[in-house]
């Protein structure tokens, strides 16, 4: 689950991710990221079991939130956000080989489940 989580900025140096994963995986993959981004505060929160872990840069601690508040973490007007996305969907596009293009792979690499939350599958 760790390479299908995304971060969106949500304020100044916060990072909000949301995921759904099948299993309740939070607590396994809670020390890879405490550590990765151990200088950053951020949230991976699960839709599927409405809890999350929040990291304030010293600390994880558990979160409960409405999910409908979790909807549209990001303000349309922050505009180094949606540069950064467009970016990523363009780079994404860019290392794709037409030409090797093996659609049975690509879902058993990258299931259809995650795709909702990955900004590389948006349109």
């Amino acid at each position: 689950m760790k390479k299908f989580i995304r971060f969106q900025q949500t304020g100044e140096d916060r990072y909000l991710a949301l995921v759904a994963p099948r299993y309740d995986i939070l607590p396994l993959i809670r020390r890879h990221f405490e550590s990765r981004f151990a200088d950053q505060w951020w949230i991976i929160y699960d839709t599927v079991r409405n809890y999350g872990l929040c990291y304030d840069r010293y600390k994880t601690c558990e979160l409960r939130l409405d999910v409908t508040a979790l909807k549209a973490p990001v303000n349309d007007d922050d505009d180094d956000e949606q540069l950064c996305l467009t970016l990523w969907q363009r780079y994404y596009a860019a290392v794709n080989i037409s030409s090797r293009i093996n659609p049975k792979l690509h879902l058993r690499q990258l299931p259809r489940r995650y795709w909702r939350y990955l900004p590389e599958k948006q349109s």
